[in-house]
């Protein structure tokens, strides 16, 4: 979406330099034509006021996507050991550089002062709020009460 092209471009590169090293391989055919599938299916039901419109993404989604099959997901049990981090990942902005503290071309140190140096996103209050939000959310959709977000 809109903001987030330099961070989704640097994803695809390092998914790119890894297919092209060797390091990673794609999904054969038949399930990369069903990620294919199923990602157009979300993309039609979150961007329904745009159809056609194939150069949208709903960033989080796609950089956590990308995060996985890199390898470079920043929610990691090692994130245990630094609280301060994790609390400003969990309360801070969604920046590239979370995605640059480890995995496959990361520099943690670098990325870490980079995320420790950016302002939160949210007050504590906020971030409190939010996360009882989610946890409902959750609670009402395992219950039947609530339609979950589209998958893919």
């Amino acid at each position: 979406a809109a903001g987030g092209v330099p961070a989704c471009s640097e994803m695809q590169s390092r998914y790119f330099a890894l297919l092209c090293s060797g390091k990673r391989r794609l999904p054969d055919r038949v399930r990369l034509q069903g990620l294919i599938e199923r990602q157009a299916a979300y993309e039609n039901e979150v961007f329904h006021g745009n159809p056609g419109l194939r150069t949208l993404v709903h960033y989080n989604h796609y950089m956590i996507d990308f995060a996985k099959v890199i390898g470079c997901s920043p929610w990691r049990p090692a994130l245990l050991l630094d609280p301060r981090l994790a609390l400003r990942l969990w309360c801070g902005s969604q920046t590239p550089h979370v995605y640059r503290l480890s995995g496959p071309h990361s520099d943690r140190r670098t990325a870490r002062r980079t995320v420790m140096s950016l302002p939160p996103a949210f007050t504590t209050s906020q971030t409190v709020l939010t996360t009882a939000v989610g946890v409902v959310s959750r609670a009402l959709i395992a219950l039947g009460l609530m339609k979950a977000d589209p998958v893919y």
